[in-house]
C-alpha cells in the first residue's frame, strides 16, 4: 500500500499570473471566479472593477488600476510576481490578441501566463455582421495613428479594425475620403458585448461628413470601394504621373522589378538611400513593410514628404541629411534592415552591406557609364547579380503607332548570407 503524498505546492515564482478575458456582460463562470478568489491583487481598469464587484463584491484581492504610462503597470507586475504574490489580470475579450496578454509576453517573455480568454472584439464582429472570420483582414490603428489604415489599401478581403477612441470612425472615413475611397462601406460596431451594443451602417463620404457621436469603445468594418473620380491605378504602383518628382524617379515598370527584387513583406524594414520621390518607400510600405528613407535634397524631400503625407511613423521616416553622415548613425540603429535601396549615393553600398540583416537583399540602380560602371565593380568583387532592364513604351512617329526605349538601367543585387 502506498503512503499518503501531499503533492508539491507551485513554486511561488513559478505561479503564473492568471490574465482573464471579460467582456462587458460576462458572467463570473466557476473557473473565473475560483482564481479571483485566490489572487492577493487584480490588475485591471475601473470599468472591469465595477463589473466583477457588482457580481462579487466580497473579494479580498487589492485592486490595482493600469497606470499611465502602462509600462509603470507591467513593471509592477513582474515585481509582484517575483515577490511570490498571485496575480489576476482582467482585459476584455481576448487578452492575446491585441491585448494586454501580448504586451505582457512581449515585455517578459519568460513569465509564467495561464490564459482564460473571452470572445474577442473580432470575434463579436464577425458574429454580428454574419461575415466569415477567415475571410476578413483583422488590424488595429489602438496604438498608432488612424491614416495607417492606407497601409492595407487596396485590400484583398474586407477589414475589421480596433479603433483609438469615439473619434477614431469619423476620423479614418474622412481619411479614406480624401484618398478616394469615400465611397468605401464602413460600419461602426459600438459596446459589442454589452446589452447596448450598436451596429451603424455607412458609406466614408457620408461618415466623414456628418456630425455624429460614438461610444469610446467601437471598431469598424470597412469594404473599401473607389470613388468614381478616384484613380484605380495609384494603389500599390502608382503611374508616374500622380507621384511628385523632379524627374528623379523609379519609373513605372523599372519600380515593379525593383520591389519584386527587394522581396517585400509585412514588418520588413527598408532603407530607401537617395529616395528621390520616395516611390520604392511608398510601395514597400503598402505591401505591408516599414521604410526609412535618406533623401539631402531639399526640394525632393518636400516631394517625398507630399508623397507620403498620410503615412508617419513607424511606418515611414525620413531622413533629410547626406546618406553618408545618416548611415553613420544607421550603424548603431536598433533596427537593422531587412533590405537596402540605392536610388543613388552608389558609393556608399559597401558601407551598408554590413548594416543588412542575414538573408537580407540591397538592390541598386544605375542609368549613367560611370555608375553603371561601379556596379560591374561591386559585382566582380562582392558576388550578387546583374540584370540589364530595357522597356520600351507606347509612342507615335508621324501619327503612327511606335515603341520608344527607355533609358537601360543596370540592376544590381546581392542577397546576405
Amino acid at each position: 500500500m502506498q503512503p499518503n503524498r501531499t503533492p508539491a505546492s507551485t513554486s511561488p515564482v513559478t505561479r503564473p499570473v492568471v490574465v482573464i478575458g471579460m467582456n462587458l456582460d460576462t458572467a463570473l463562470d466557476l473557473a473565473r471566479l475560483k482564481v479571483l478568489i485566490s489572487a492577493d491583487i487584480i490588475y485591471t481598469s475601473p470599468r472591469h472593477r465595477d463589473l466583477i464587484t457588482k457580481q462579487r463584491p466580497n473579494l479580498s484581492a487589492r485592486w490595482h488600476m493600469w497606470q499611465s504610462p502602462l509600462d509603470d503597470s507591467l513593471k509592477r507586475i513582474e515585481q509582484d510576481h517575483h515577490a511570490g504574490k498571485s496575480l489576476v489580470v482582467i482585459a476584455s475579450g481576448d487578452p492575446m490578441c491585441y491585448g494586454i496578454g501580448a504586451t505582457i509576453i512581449r515585455h517578459f517573455p519568460d513569465l509564467p501566463l495561464k490564459v482564460i480568454p473571452a470572445p474577442s472584439s473580432f470575434s463579436l464582429a464577425t458574429a454580428a455582421l454574419k461575415w466569415p472570420a477567415q475571410n476578413c483582414t483583422c488590424i488595429s490603428l489602438h496604438c498608432g495613428e488612424d491614416h495607417q489604415i492606407l497601409q492595407y489599401l487596396p485590400p484583398r478581403q474586407p477589414l475589421l479594425c480596433l479603433t483609438k477612441n469615439q473619434h477614431s470612425p469619423q476620423l479614418v472615413a474622412l481619411i479614406l475620403d480624401q484618398q478616394g475611397w469615400g465611397a468605401s462601406k464602413v460600419t461602426v460596431l459600438e459596446e459589442l458585448g454589452n446589452s447596448t451594443e450598436r451596429v451603424r451602417p455607412f458609406t466614408a463620404q457620408k461618415l466623414a461628413n456628418e456630425k455624429l457621436e460614438f461610444q469610446h469603445l467601437n471598431m469598424l468594418a470597412i469594404v473599401p470601394g473607389r470613388s468614381d473620380s478616384a484613380m484605380v491605378e495609384d494603389d500599390i504602383f502608382p503611374l508616374d504621373h500622380t507621384i511628385v518628382h523632379d524627374g528623379q524617379l523609379t519609373k513605372f515598370a523599372f519600380r515593379a522589378i525593383t520591389l519584386a527584387t527587394l522581396n517585400p513583406a509585412p514588418k520588413r524594414v527598408l532603407w530607401d538611400i537617395g529616395a528621390g520621390s520616395g516611390a520604392i518607400s511608398l510601395g514597400w510600405i503598402k505591401l505591408g513593410g516599414h521604410a526609412l528613407a535618406i533623401e539631402q535634397h531639399p526640394q525632393r524631400s518636400k516631394n517625398i514628404l507630399q508623397n507620403t503625407k498620410f503615412i508617419q511613423a513607424p511606418l515611414f521616416e525620413l531622413y533629410q541629411q547626406s546618406a553618408e553622415s545618416i548611415l553613420h548613425d544607421f550603424a548603431r540603429h536598433d533596427t537593422l534592415p531587412d533590405a537596402i535601396f540605392f536610388g543613388g549615393a552608389l558609393a556608399l553600398i559597401e558601407t551598408a552591406m554590413p548594416m543588412l540583416k542575414s538573408r537580407g537583399t540591397l538592390v541598386a540602380n544605375a542609368v549613367t557609364v560611370a555608375s553603371q560602371q561601379h556596379l560591374s565593380t561591386l559585382h566582380q568583387q562582392h558576388g550578387g547579380n546583374l540584370r540589364r532592364i530595357n522597356i520600351e513604351e507606347e509612342d507615335s512617329i508621324a501619327g503612327n503607332p511606335a515603341l520608344k526605349p527607355a533609358r537601360s538601367v543596370l540592376q544590381y543585387w546581392w542577397h546576405k548570407p
